[in-house]
């Protein structure tokens, strides 16, 4: 346990995000999630956590969750589950970007939202 908080703590040294780095501590184990919802959480859900400024296992974990829709349910609502900028034509971050967007060329920051 002290190595692992030692290591934990050479990351924010280093300047990764606190909620990357805590990805070291034993509170990420791996683990099977059943998850029920309906379709319009889910989209509400794949708005923001699709989104590049979402953290990077939400994300991935969006895209699994996207995959299954399109295999298991619809491809055509598996399409329509995408970022908030996707569907509003703005990114709604506000100005808060801390790393590169690959979409924010084509959905830029709307101030004051």
């Amino acid at each position: 346990m002290h190595e692992i908080q030692q290591r934990y703590e050479h990351l924010l040294i280093e300047g990764v995000p606190q909620e990357d780095a805590r990805g070291v501590l034993p509170q990420n184990i791996l683990t099977s999630i059943i998850m029920g919802c309906n379709y319009r959480s889910l989209w509400e859900m794949a708005s923001q956590r699709l989104c590049y400024q979402s953290q990077e296992e939400f994300r991935d974990f969006m895209i699994i969750v996207k995959d299954i829709v399109g295999n298991e349910v619809s491809h055509t609502l598996a399409g329509e589950l995408k970022p908030s900028c996707m569907h509003n034509g703005f990114c709604s971050w506000g100005g808060k970007l801390d790393r590169s967007c690959q979409l924010q060329r084509k959905y830029p920051i709307k101030v004051g939202v």
